[in-house]
């Protein structure tokens, strides 16, 4: 993983470091570099607790799931609409997708605890993205848009 992570960090200049898995690899050096040469050019970068140092990761990210309390830890949970796949897989009825108000719900409780959402909607072969899928983002984008100043830049 280090060779894409010192891509990311020096040819594209991430400010975000998210991995998606927590094997001993290398990282400690990779993130003491990254760490000392964004603070040489005055930014402020990220990682998440899959990149394979758990102690030196600036957040959390557990997987299809929330916390039961609030963490003064900042979290991002990674869910997808579909509820076995992040990509789009054909054999998922439309009738078990995250719905509107699931989304929302999920939105509103993980934010109260100091925590992110991560949803992905995967495309189609084709590019396109689930008719349902969007049906539902655009229902939660009603709520979302309406209600801003309770999810936005709030504190838990």
């Amino acid at each position: 993983m280090v060779p894409q992570m010192e891509i990311l960090a020096y040819d594209y200049e991430t400010d975000i470091m998210w991995c998606d898995c927590g094997a001993s690899n290398g990282t400690a050096e990779f993130a003491a570099a990254w760490f000392n040469h964004a603070n040489s050019q005055g930014r402020q970068v990220t990682m998440n607790n899959r990149c394979g140092i758990v102690a030196g990761a600036d957040f959390d990210t557990p997987e299809y799931t929330t916390f039961s309390s609030v963490s003064e830890r900042k979290w991002e949970s990674n869910q997808g609409m579909d509820p076995y796949s992040y990509g789009y897989n054909r054999a998922t009825p439309a009738s078990l997708y995250m719905n509107a108000s699931t989304l929302i719900h999920s939105l509103v409780d993980m934010v109260s605890k100091n925590g992110n959402l991560l949803l992905d909607f995967g495309p189609k072969a084709d590019g396109t993205i689930d008719a349902t899928e969007v049906a539902h983002l655009l229902e939660a984008g009603i709520w979302i848009k309406a209600n801003a100043e309770a999810v936005f830049n709030t504190t838990y």
